[in-house]
């Protein structure tokens, strides 16, 4: 605030924004441990995969099929591809919630 030149009392209010979907993990010591930008591509196949066997099912639960940059599917490609990550994940955010916790 000093360096900004102005006083905080003629704030308002803060404001946040972020892409959506995506996947951003924290470690279980509120460390940063990845972050995957929604127009990643790195689970198409297991989005395919997953929509064969269970694109239906998962539908009438959350009215969506997986899709590769969608954060579950990106969080099960990570549990697959990368089981060290997985095992010290703390927290699982979207970009949104990653701003506003940072």
């Amino acid at each position: 605030m000093a360096t900004a030149g102005f006083d905080a009392a003629d704030i308002a209010v803060i404001g946040c924004a972020g892409h959506g979907n995506g996947l951003y993990l924290r470690d279980k010591s509120d460390g940063p441990l990845v972050g995957i930008q929604s127009l990643d591509s790195r689970a198409a196949d297991l989005a395919s995969e997953l929509a064969a066997a269970h694109g239906d099912r998962f539908h009438e639960i959350c009215l969506q099929k997986p899709w590769p940059s969608q954060t579950p599917t990106l969080l099960a490609w990570i549990k697959r591809h990368e089981p060290e990550i997985y095992a010290n994940t703390g927290a699982v955010l979207l970009c949104k919630d990653f701003i506003t916790l940072s």
